[in-house]
């Protein structure tokens, strides 16, 4: 079971990071449609904070549905 475990908690996190690669190619894309550079970096920053703290708690209740 602890594999499961550790399974979940790896397909999260690159659930994450695709996720994060998205959104930060969606904020330049539309940074250049609106001529704005400016934050980018910082936007990014707090979007995968977001994600990293909500997905904490996704594999956890998973595993208590789960046993």
């Amino acid at each position: 079971m602890a594999d499961i475990g550790s399974e979940v908690k790896r397909e999260v996190s690159a659930g994450i990071a695709s996720v994060s690669r998205m959104m930060e190619r969606l904020d330049t894309r539309e940074n250049r449609r609106n001529g704005d550079g400016s934050n980018v970096l910082e936007r990014v920053a707090e979007d995968r904070r977001s994600a990293l703290a909500s997905a904490s708690s996704a594999p956890n209740s998973q595993a208590a549905t789960s046993n």
